[in-house]
């Protein structure tokens, strides 16, 4: 390839074709395991395929999504979906506010990139130093220390409580207020423009 010289090195190769997964014990699995419980078939289960429903399976891959999910890059594509509208020759009013709309729906849970990143910094306040020297997001192993302090794990969970919106029953509910939003704002746009 290019002439470049081979290289020898150790571990596994990059393959684009792998499932990524969730590593246990991380920042990701346990906003995971506490989002997916109401989708568990066994409440005191492990979070596996076999203990976890189609529509929580659904969830456990988008959160995966969202932790290797280049964000920028993400919100690259959106500015260019939009600027291709604002570009196309012809549309009505109308027309043009379904396609920006539906574009901005598309995208919306880029939401998630926030509640993530607040709770890792809210999850880092509580943490560091105390707890842990620090704390990487994909590599540090919560068990643990989770194991040792009991009253930790309940401080952590009332953070994703709080942050992902939990209801009574255990349901997320970050997009719902963003989704509300996008849509009165193009209706407000039809009924004005």
């Amino acid at each position: 390839m290019i002439g470049l010289p081979d290289l020898e090195g150790t571990g596994e190769l990059y393959d684009a074709d792998r499932d990524r997964e969730l590593i246990p014990g991380t920042y990701y699995h346990f906003v995971t395991q506490l989002l997916v419980k109401p989708y568990l078939r066994d409440v005191n289960g492990e979070l596996v395929p076999e203990n976890v429903t189609a529509p929580g399976r659904h969830l456990v891959v988008r959160m995966t999504t969202y932790a290797y999910r280049d964000w920028d890059a993400y919100l690259v594509h959106e500015y260019d979906e939009q600027h291709l509208i604002k570009n196309e020759k012809g549309l009505t009013n109308a027309d043009y506010y379904d396609k920006l709309e539906a574009v901005e729906l598309k995208y919306a849970d880029h939401i998630y990139s926030e509640v993530l990143a607040d709770t890792y910094q809210d999850f880092i306040k509580i943490l560091v130093p105390d707890q842990l020297p620090r704390f990487e997001i994909m590599s540090s192993d919560l068990r643990p220390l989770l194991a040792k302090n009991p009253g930790l794990r309940i401080r952590l969970a009332a953070i994703v409580n709080r942050n992902f919106k939990l209801d009574a029953q255990g349901y997320e509910h970050v997009m719902d207020a963003p989704l509300k939003e996008i849509k009165q704002k193009y209706q407000f746009y039809r009924e004005n423009f």
